[in-house]
C-alpha cells in the first residue's frame, strides 16, 4: 500500500489541544492539523462527543459519555470497548480496527487504547483516551 498518500485524503481540519480548544498560534492565527493526524483527532472528537449532541449531525458521536456516573468495574468497560468500536467503524477515514481495551487508572478514571490503520495505509496508529466515571 502507498505511504506516501495526499495529505487530502484524510482532510484538514483546525487543531485542537487536549481540552478540546483550538489551537492558536503566537501571532493569533488559527493553526490545522492535516493528514494521518487529523484523524486521529477527529476520532477523538467522535468520541468524547455524545451521540445526538450535534443537531445538524444527529448520527455523529458516541455513547461514551454516557457512562459518567457509572462504576468503574468490568461491566463499564465492556460498554466503553464496544462504544469505542463502534464509533470507530463509522470513520470512513479509518480502515481497520485492531484492537480496543480498557486500562484502569483509579477509581474514578479508566484509559481507552484504541488501535487501528487507516484506509490506504498499513501503520499501525493508536490513541489513548482518558475516561472520568467520575
Amino acid at each position: 500500500m502507498t505511504k506516501n498518500l495526499p495529505r487530502d485524503l484524510y482532510g484538514v481540519d483546525f487543531a485542537f489541544d487536549v481540552e478540546g480548544d483550538l489551537v492558536v498560534s503566537p501571532s493569533g492565527q488559527v493553526l490545522t492539523v492535516a493528514g494521518a493526524d487529523n484523524v486521529k483527532e477527529a476520532v477523538i472528537r467522535r468520541i468524547g462527543t455524545a451521540l445526538g449532541e450535534s443537531c445538524r449531525h444527529p448520527d455523529y458521536g458516541s455513547r461514551l459519555p454516557d457512562l459518567v456516573g457509572e462504576e468503574n468495574d468490568d461491566v463499564t468497560w465492556a460498554k466503553a470497548v464496544r462504544t469505542v468500536k463502534q464509533a470507530l467503524s463509522l470513520e470512513p477515514r479509518v480502515g481497520q480496527i485492531a484492537d480496543v481495551y480498557v486500562k484502569a487508572i483509579d477509581g474514578n478514571r479508566f484509559d481507552v487504547l484504541a488501535f487501528y490503520k487507516l484506509i490506504d495505509d498499513d501503520t499501525p496508529r493508536n490513541i489513548v483516551f482518558p475516561f472520568y466515571v467520575r
